[in-house]
C-alpha cells in the first residue's frame, strides 16, 4: 500500500464510539465531593508550578510557558482527554496525501465494524487503565502554548485514605515525575518533534499489510518455543508487529526508558527533604502492582504495562551508572542533541554510551557541555 492509499486515522478508529463506551463502562464511578475536588485542584495547581521550579533549577532545563496547566479529571475526564489526544496525535501523522483526500478508501460494511472494534478496544483500554493511573503528562492536547499534567483524583485520594499517605507530600511526589516530563518535551527544542516523528512512521507501519502478521506470528511461536512470555517485551502491539516496526518500536522502548529513568532520578534528588514518605509511596504501589489478580497482570502484560515498568527499572539504571561513569553535568551531554539519545543496546549497557557520547565529548568542542 502507498503513503496515497493509507487510510486516515479517521478510517482506522471510531473515537465517537471510544467515548460512549467509556461512558458507560465508568458511569458507576464515585466522582469525589466537591469540596474534596476543589481542594484537590488547589493543592495541585501549587504544586505543580513548585515541581517545575525545583526540576527546572535540578536539571537546567526551562520551557517557554512556564509550568504546564494543573488539571484534576476524574476517571471519565481522563479517558475522554485521552481519547481526544490519540485522534489528534493520529491527525498529525497522516501521510500529506491522505490529508488532501486522496486514495481514501470506501466505508464498507467491513471498514464500519472495524472502525467499531477499534474504537471499543480503546474504550476498554482507557477505562481498565482510569481506575489505576495517578497523574500523566499531556503534550497533544489540541493547544500548542500549553501542555497540560492531569492527575487523577479518584484515585489519588482514595490511596491516601487507604494507605494513610501524607496528603501534601503525595501530591508533590505525583507532580514531580510528571512535570520532570513536561520539561524533558518543553524543554528540549528537539523532543517534540522527535516523539512525533515516532509516532507518525510506527502509524505508517502499523498500516501494513498481511504479511507482517504472519511474519509476528512466526516470531511469537518461536518465542513460545525458547520458553519464554512473547508479551515481555511490549504488549500485544510488539507482538502483532513486523521486523521494520519492531524497530521503531525499540527505538520508542529507548526513549520512553531513558524520560522514565531520568524522571525517577529527578524524583529521588528532589524528594528527600521535601517527602520523607516517598521510599513508603514506592514501595506500597510496587507492592499492589505485584499482588494484582491473575486478569490484572495479563491485562499489565498485554497492555505492555509490565514492559513501561522495566522501563523505569532500566531507565534509572542507565542514568545511575552514567553519573557513576563520570558525574552529574554528563546528562546536558543527553538534550544536547538527537544522536546523543541512547538506543535500546546502551540503555542497557550504560557504558557503552558513556564511550560514544562523553568520552568523545569530553575530547571535543562538545567539552562546554560538561563544564
Amino acid at each position: 500500500m502507498t503513503s496515497s492509499q493509507h487510510p486516515s486515522s479517521g478510517d482506522l478508529i471510531d473515537f465517537a464510539l471510544a467515548a460512549r463506551v467509556c461512558e458507560k463502562l465508568l458511569s458507576k464511578s464515585i466522582a469525589l465531593p466537591t469540596d474534596v475536588g476543589l481542594r484537590l485542584a488547589d493543592d495541585f495547581s501549587g504544586s505543580t508550578v513548585f515541581a517545575y521550579e525545583r526540576v527546572s533549577e535540578l536539571t537546567g532545563l526551562t520551557a517557554p510557558e512556564g509550568a504546564p496547566r494543573s488539571l484534576v479529571l476524574d476517571r471519565l475526564e481522563w479517558s475522554k482527554a485521552n481519547i481526544r489526544s490519540i485522534a489528534t496525535l493520529l491527525e498529525r501523522s497522516e501521510p500529506t496525501a491522505a490529508s488532501d483526500g486522496e486514495g481514501r478508501r470506501s466505508h464498507g460494511a467491513f471498514d464500519r465494524l472495524s472502525q467499531a472494534a477499534t474504537g471499543t478496544q480503546l474504550a476498554l483500554m482507557f477505562s481498565w487503565v482510569s481506575k489505576r493511573v495517578l497523574g500523566q503528562y499531556d503534550m497533544v492536547t489540541g493547544d500548542p502554548q500549553q501542555d497540560a499534567v492531569y492527575y487523577v483524583g479518584q484515585n489519588i485520594v482514595n490511596l491516601e485514605r487507604r494507605f494513610a499517605f501524607a496528603p501534601k507530600e503525595f501530591r508533590l511526589w505525583i507532580a514531580l515525575h510528571e512535570v520532570t516530563h513536561h520539561l524533558q518535551f518543553a524543554g528540549v527544542p528537539w523532543m517534540r518533534d522527535y516523539f512525533l516523528s515516532l509516532v507518525g512512521r510506527a502509524t505508517a507501519l502499523g498500516r501494513s499489510d498481511s504479511s507482517a502478521l504472519l511474519e509476528a506470528s512466526k516470531r511469537a511461536t518461536e518465542t513460545i518455543r525458547r520458553g519464554e512470555n512473547p508479551l515481555a517485551e511490549g504488549g500485544i502491539a510488539t507482538l502483532l508487529a513486523g521486523s521494520e516496526l519492531i524497530a521503531v518500536i525499540r527505538e520508542a522502548q529507548a526513549l520512553m526508558s531513558l524520560l522514565e529513568g531520568h524522571a525517577e532520578y529527578v524524583m529521588s534528588r528532589t524528594a528527600p527533604d521535601l517527602i520523607p514518605g516517598q521510599r513508603r509511596f514506592a514501595r506500597v504501589l510496587s507492592e499492589r502492582r505485584r499482588q494484582g489478580s491473575p486478569l490484572a497482570k495479563f491485562a499489565q502484560q498485554a497492555l505492555g504495562f509490565e514492559a513501561k515498568l522495566r522501563q523505569y527499572h532500566e531507565g534509572h539504571t542507565f542514568i545511575d551508572e552514567v553519573i557513576g561513569a563520570r558525574d552529574e553535568e554528563v546528562l546536558k551531554l543527553l538534550w544536547q542533541r538527537r544522536e546523543n539519545l541512547p538506543d535500546l543496546q546502551e540503555i542497557r549497557q550504560p557504558l557503552r554510551w558513556v564511550a560514544r557520547v562523553a568520552e568523545q565529548a569530553s575530547k571535543g568542542p562538545d567539552t562546554r557541555a560538561l563544564s
